[in-house]
């Protein structure tokens, strides 16, 4: 669970600057040059107080604030739309819904039509979803009764992409994949669903079954039992020409 939650849900500042932050970040809309400070300034000067307000932002109210300058003004509003068009995963998980990681979103994606869907799931469909047992479940219920509106709101503005499941033919076929460390062009999310369209499977830990592992920075652990296992390993230049040929 994130680090900013506080009891008082809605009033807390440090609540609401921690939940924009973590909706505009590169695992969930990826707003490119939107970063915690900006996100600070804007709060700071009440241009916005919610996720769906940042939709409403003009350029005439950006370069009232000091040290933005025309170019930075239309980049990030040209950010704030491009990221309309995302996944319904990476939208429930841009809500920050206490224990939902974005594996849980896109578990729950799976069951929803729309993002407004969520405002309506129940008790019994959300226990049906693997690794959601009931004190999740109920915490998830009580978090989108309290974003309610918010989530209408979105859902209005949002365009979502149907996630497909995994190819049944690729390049990628047969191969099975783990990928470790941080990729700077792709978010892990990104990357998996790259791997799947193409046939690929992606695996939790390397094990005698892995045949790549895809090597970010830091890699960590994996890196040196794949070594030891004898499994090919790409850099993530060799693994975006691979995805690209």
């Amino acid at each position: 669970m994130a680090a900013w939650y506080c009891p008082n849900w809605e009033g807390c500042p440090a609540q609401i600057e921690g939940r924009l932050i973590h909706f505009v970040s590169k695992d969930t809309l990826n707003m490119d040059g939107l970063g915690p400070q900006w996100i600070h300034i804007f709060l700071e000067k009440k241009l916005i107080q919610k996720p769906s307000d940042l939709f409403s932002l003009k350029k005439s109210q950006l370069m009232e604030l000091d040290r933005m300058g025309d170019k930075l003004a239309t980049n990030i509003l040209a950010a704030i739309e491009n990221s309309k068009n995302t996944s319904l995963a990476r939208a429930i998980y841009g809500l920050g819904i206490p224990h939902v990681g974005e594996t849980l979103a896109r578990k729950i994606a799976e069951h929803l039509n729309s993002l407004e869907d969520l405002i309506t799931i129940d008790l019994g469909t959300l226990k049906q979803i693997e690794d959601i047992g009931e004190v999740v479940s109920l915490s998830i219920l009580n978090f989108v009764k309290r974003l309610k509106t918010e989530i209408k709101a979105l859902s209005k503005i949002l365009e979502f992409k149907r996630t497909e499941g995994p190819a049944l033919d690729g390049p990628f076929k047969g191969l099975s994949f783990v990928l470790t460390g941080t990729l700077t062009t792709l978010t892990r999310e990104a990357a998996k669903e790259q791997i799947e369209a193409k046939a690929g499977k992606v695996l939790s830990s390397v094990n005698k079954s892995t045949n790549i592992l895809v090597v970010g920075a830091d890699a960590g652990s994996k890196l040196e039992k794949a070594k030891k296992l004898g499994i090919e390993i790409w850099n993530e230049k060799t693994f975006l020409n691979r995805l690209e040929s």
